[in-house]
Parts: C-alpha cells; sequence; structure tokens
C-alpha cells in the first residue's frame, strides 16, 4: 500500500504540470517534439515535466527509450531566433550542398537545430552564421541572377543572404557550386550607370569587332560587365569608356557659334 502511493505521488508531480516556462516566450509541453543538438535523431517526444527540478522526461522517437533532459538544453521545435524560424530552408555559405531545413531553436544557448538536405544528419550551428533565403542586401535579392565581373561565365543564382556578416550566398549557373561572396562585389542584372543600362549593344572604340551586350552592372564599383559578341567572352570597363548604340549626344550648340557656322 505504502508503495502504491509513493508511485501515485511521483506521477502527480510530473503530470500536474502540463508545460514548464522555457525563456518567457514560450514553453514546453507534454506531446511536445523536442531535439537536443544532434542527439535525438528524429527528435524526441514529452511525456512527462517537473518543474520543481526543472527536468524534462523524454521519450526518443528513434529507440522508444527514456530519457531526463533539463528543459534548457532542449531545442523547440516552434519559434523564431534573429529572423531564422522552424521549418526554414537555410544554408552556410558553401557548407549545405543544398541547404538545410531548421528543425528546432535553443534560445537559451542561442543555437538553431538543422538537417541536411543532401545527407539528413544534424547539425547544431549559431543563429548568426546561417543566410537565410529571403531577402535582399545592399539591392542584391534572393533568386537574382548576378556577375562578379569576369569570374561567373554564365552568371550565378543569389541562394541565401547573411545581413550579419553581409555576405551573399550564391551558385554558379556553370557548375552549380556555392560561393560566398560580399554584397558590394557583385554585379546586378538590372539597373543603369551614367546612361548604360542592362541589355544595351555598347562598343568601346575598336576594341569589341561586332560590340558588346551589358550583362551587368557594379554602381559600388561603377563597372560594367559585357559580353563581347564576337567571342562570348566577358569584360568588365569603366562606364565612361563605352560607347552606346542608339544613343544621341549634343554636338556642341557652343561650337557653332565659335566657329560663325551659316544657319541651316
Amino acid at each position: 500500500m505504502n508503495k502504491l502511493l509513493a508511485i501515485l505521488l511521483t506521477l502527480g508531480s510530473f503530470s500536474s504540470f502540463a508545460c514548464i516556462d522555457y525563456e518567457s516566450t514560450s514553453e514546453i509541453c507534454v506531446d511536445d517534439t523536442v531535439f537536443k543538438g544532434s542527439e535525438y535523431k528524429h527528435g524526441a517526444k514529452v511525456v512527462a515535466i517537473n518543474s520543481h527540478e526543472n527536468t524534462i522526461t523524454v521519450r526518443s522517437v528513434n529507440n522508444r527509450k527514456l530519457y531526463v533532459e533539463r528543459a534548457r538544453d532542449l531545442d523547440l521545435t516552434k519559434g523564431c531566433l534573429l529572423g531564422v524560424c522552424v521549418d526554414d530552408t537555410v544554408f552556410k555559405g558553401s557548407e549545405y550542398k543544398y541547404g538545410a531545413k531548421v528543425v528546432a531553436i535553443n534560445s537559451y544557448e542561442n543555437t538553431i537545430t538543422v538537417r541536411s538536405v543532401n545527407s539528413s544528419k544534424l547539425f547544431v550551428e549559431r543563429a548568426r552564421d546561417l543566410d537565410l533565403t529571403k531577402g535582399c542586401l545592399l539591392g542584391v535579392c534572393v533568386d537574382d541572377t548576378v556577375f562578379k565581373g569576369s569570374e561567373y561565365k554564365y552568371g550565378a543564382k543569389v541562394v541565401a543572404i547573411n545581413s550579419y556578416e553581409n555576405t551573399i550566398t550564391v551558385r554558379s549557373v556553370n557548375s552549380s557550386k556555392l560561393f560566398v561572396e560580399r554584397a558590394r562585389d557583385l554585379d546586378l542584372t538590372k539597373g543603369c550607370l551614367l546612361g548604360v543600362c542592362v541589355d544595351d549593344t555598347v562598343f568601346k572604340g575598336s576594341e569589341y569587332k561586332y560590340g558588346a551586350k551589358v550583362v551587368a552592372i557594379n554602381s559600388h564599383e561603377n563597372t560594367i560587365t559585357v559580353r563581347s559578341v564576337n567571342n562570348s567572352k566577358l569584360f568588365v570597363e569603366r562606364a565612361r569608356d563605352l560607347d552606346v548604340v542608339d544613343a544621341c549626344v549634343d554636338y556642341g550648340t557652343a561650337e557653332r557659334s565659335m566657329h560663325n557656322f551659316p544657319n541651316d
């Protein structure tokens, strides 16, 4: 009888508290799925909570065994941290070939647990190290096609942005490899610079036999990336050195009066 009473009292201390505060912004509740860094391959289910000890009893989804964890060590499968939210697809420079899925967040440790799309393995990352697959930085936006002078033969696609590090993760159209670039080093495939616009046909004196096509513009460096019509190679030029097809230029009314040309 005494043993039965002790068991009932023990169960009561766990089941009477369905949730426990987690960083005051959220809470861990019975039936929640949680992670602990990369320890639980498929997560763990919260089965009981002891709010007196701040401990959580969880059952591993993978092996069905019970484990006792501290609340602060567990990662919640809900919420956001520094703009990174559960279920987001993120990158970390060129480390994750096809990105990673955010599965859980630990706001105590400021860490994010992610699952690699390529290998399905779990990794623990700092929130500020992750690149978001949304947003813009210095006019460069996710999904834009960009160039970096003559480095990317067919350009590169912007896949993610890290506003903390001021970096852009791009995927080369030619090789499909990932590269990390500074935003200011990238040339945009939109806009104009000193009257020269993307898609314009230009010449540079007699250098381009059949002219060149403007493919991208870098307003930070005041440079224009062009593709030669003759050999399809990329070249970086200063905007002021380029001759624009179909443009007009004032031909000095002051010069006419200086030489006393007769009126037409």
